[in-house]
């Protein structure tokens, strides 16, 4: 055997040595109910956890803020809390339409006769949220509301631009280029080019590049500011005339796409969020691809391309992604991570390899020899494999830099895997079970 083939093959055995997956901790909160939101008080330097729960680890609670040494459990009036803000070094809240400012352990209630709709924004020194206002029994408007520490004022009136949602539908405010942009899921007074996203420049509210169409579904849910861009995440699609597939970048003149997007099956999908981290923004919530690359529930932008991140949250939506302490933390409703139970609606990362599937992998030549690994087998192999593993629900095929070229759903594989259409080469195999989640890696030889 030439010394070519031997070191592919002992790279190989390398490479498939510890090869689980997980980049992510379990926290020790035992929740009953589900997150929403994490937040990230640079003022503070804390996390805030949110979301539906009632008890913390088997205490009344609805509110965690951990500093990274110690734990603080908070229980509001309110359960459900939707948005955090620090103002004026004190946190303020917002749940089920109603303010509070957080005075020691207190929650002091920040009085108004109106609703509030959940967004907190600091602002010219003040602090911005959406607000329905009764102007008469049964009927009101809609407008923005600032709090500057003592009272409220109303300001924006925009009840005249939207005849669904107004700024109740109102869920993420940026700050772009001296404007302010406002996003959500809102359906315009015979306005289609504002649809979903609106901004306004001190004096008169504009349009945002036509808006983002998407024939009521659920509009923008994050708008961020990176590179110079803004970016917009949420449920929207191309087919339907949105500049881009679950999100898009706005350059201040025109929308662009980022690639083909993320997607659940083909038609469907939703980014929930998105934070910058390492130089890529990542995202989460519910799909399954990035630009065709399998990324269930999380994905990689890294300005050029996509990438995937090999860890499995059993199906369930990661709804929320946060930076704190050089770590990612995020939320959501999964109860399990590649088929480990003991993650149960928060994860942290633990600081290894993501194991992008867009980065550049060894590239093996099409050769002669063998080997042996624990699932896959025969290893190398030419046209056929077959696979220890019980009760798999799939098995996904990527080449060296991270491509989908193979997929397998049936349970019955006595017939084994036919990979002979495969060019030669290392892959990367991804099995589904039950209850876990391997993976393993072959030589495909021609």
């Amino acid at each position: 055997m030439n010394k070519t083939i031997v070191l592919a093959l002992l790279m190989f055995q390398f490479l498939c040595a510890g090869s689980q997956v997980p980049n992510w901790d379990s926290l020790p909160y035992k929740l009953n109910y589900a997150t929403i939101r994490l937040h990230h008080d640079t003022v503070e330097n804390a996390l805030y956890i949110m979301g539906a729960f009632t008890r913390v680890n088997d205490t009344s609670g609805n509110i965690i803020r951990w500093n990274g040494t110690s734990t603080t459990i908070y229980n509001m009036p309110y359960f459900n809390v939707y948005s955090i803000a620090n103002f004026k070094g004190k946190v303020h809240a917002v749940a089920n339409g109603y303010a509070y400012r957080l005075d020691d352990s207190i929650w002091t209630p920040l009085t108004t006769a109106d609703t509030l709709c959940g967004i907190l924004f600091p602002y010219s020194n003040k602090l911005m949220t959406p607000q329905e206002v009764e102007i008469s029994p049964g009927k009101s408007v809609t407008n923005i509301a600032l709090w500057n520490g003592s009272s409220w004022t109303s300001v924006f009136n925009i009840d005249t631009l939207f005849s669904a949602g107004g700024p109740c539908g109102i869920q993420t405010i940026a700050e772009y280029k001296g404007e302010l942009y406002f996003g959500g899921n809102m359906n315009p007074h015979g306005k289609p080019s504002i649809s979903e996203i609106v901004r306004f420049d001190g004096q008169h509210w504009k349009d945002v590049g036509g808006g983002i169409q998407n024939t009521g579904l659920g509009g923008v849910n994050k708008l961020l500011v990176w590179k110079g861009d803004l970016f917009a995440c949420g449920e929207f699609f191309e087919r339907q005339g949105a500049p881009g597939n679950c999100i898009a970048r706005w350059d201040g003149t025109s929308w662009h796409k980022l690639a083909g997007g993320v997607l659940q099956g083909n038609y469907e999908g939703d980014i929930e969020d998105m934070v910058v981290f390492n130089n890529k923004l990542y995202c989460v919530g519910r799909f399954s691809t990035a630009d065709g690359i399998d990324a269930p529930g999380m994905a990689a932008w890294d300005g050029q391309k996509w990438c995937s991140v090999s860890d499995d949250f059993n199906g369930q939506v990661v709804s929320s992604v946060s930076l704190f302490n050089g770590s990612l933390y995020m939320s959501g409703s999964f109860r399990a991570n590649n088929g480990d139970s003991s993650y149960r609606f928060l994860a942290k990362w633990k600081g290894g390899d993501f194991s992008d599937a867009c980065s550049q992998g060894l590239s093996v030549p099409a050769t002669s020899g063998s080997t042996n690994s624990d699932l896959v087998y025969p290893n190398p192999a030419y046209d056929h494999v077959y696979v220890r593993t019980p009760s798999i629900k799939s098995i996904i095929f990527y080449d060296a830099v991270g491509r989908c070229v193979l997929r397998v759903s049936d349970n019955n594989l006595k017939q084994g895997i036919d990979i002979h259409s495969l060019p030669g080469g290392l892959y990367t195999v991804r099995i589904v079970s039950d209850n876990h989640i391997a993976i393993d890696k072959i030589l495909k030889l021609d």
